[in-house]
């Protein structure tokens, strides 16, 4: 079989459009068994990093609003999935 259990895991609930509590954390233990979510992880926490470094070289805003996209930002960072 394509992928074996976790394949027909994700195939089960794929196009669903409400799913249990129980069959989303399916879903969510197929995602993290395979690594997907370190990865999603790890590379949401480069794109803020590279985000954060080009926020301070960007023109045309001010320091408010530059304020303002950082504490969005840090919001964004530190809320579950």
């Amino acid at each position: 079989t394509r992928g074996g259990a976790a394949w027909e895991t994700l195939k089960r609930y794929y196009g669903t459009p409400e799913l249990s509590p129980e069959e989303l954390e399916d879903v969510r233990g197929v995602f993290r068994d395979c690594g997907a979510l370190a990865y999603a992880e790890e590379r949401a926490e480069a794109l803020f990093d590279s985000a954060s470094g080009r926020l301070e070289a960007l023109g045309g805003v001010s320091e408010e609003g530059k304020t303002l996209l950082r504490g969005f930002m840090a919001y964004l960072r530190r809320r579950e999935a």
